[in-house]
């Protein structure tokens, strides 16, 4: 990994459990990101960037589409 670059595998992990409805895995990385002790907020945070720009990605390419 980069020097001081951020490792987002939880944020891209808890995004695919939560869009298939996967409760165990969920609670499990939550659980695990606890332990290490990071942050919820920023976890949330770095969600919210990543859905965010999914969002806008999805956008572009439906509006090129047409």
């Amino acid at each position: 990994q980069m020097l001081g670059s951020v490792d987002r595998s939880h944020v891209y992990t808890l995004i695919d459990a939560l869009a298939r409805g996967d409760g165990k895995t969920v609670v499990e990385t939550s659980e695990a990101l606890r332990v290490h002790g990071l942050s919820a907020a920023s976890t949330l945070e770095e969600m919210t960037v990543v859905l965010q720009r999914m969002a806008v990605l999805d956008n572009a390419c439906s509006q090129h589409a047409v």
